[in-house]
């Protein structure tokens, strides 16, 4: 597991994948996604001396991204964590590439 310290900030990059999963599941609640099974969830540390995180959705051969701030991860992964919710303040990010993803599996089959 790899954990990043930033001052008293301590995050796993699988905390801000399991945020990541919690929204994926609360769309996935509410919406259909054609894949079959479900994204693949990849984060790492974006290269260079800032905070930020590079997230990455992948399904078959077609991948997506979008960026992450430490203070949004770090959020995102305490509400999963504690609150067992996915955290709204990212959620149209992560829906939009979702959707990304899904025009991508869809128009690649």
């Amino acid at each position: 597991m790899t954990v990043y310290v930033f001052g008293k900030v301590r995050i796993a990059l699988s905390e801000i994948g399991g945020a990541v999963a919690e929204a994926i599941l609360h769309d996935l609640r509410v919406n259909h996604l054609p894949f079959n099974g479900f994204p693949e969830i990849l984060v790492e540390k974006k290269v260079g001396d800032n905070r930020d995180f590079v997230v990455k959705l992948r399904a078959d051969d077609f991948l997506v991204e979008f960026v992450l701030s430490l203070a949004e991860a770090r959020q995102a992964a305490e509400l999963m964590k504690e609150r067992e919710t996915y955290d709204p303040a990212i959620f149209d990010r992560i829906q939009e590439a979702v959707a990304k993803l899904e025009g991508l599996f869809m128009n690649g089959r």
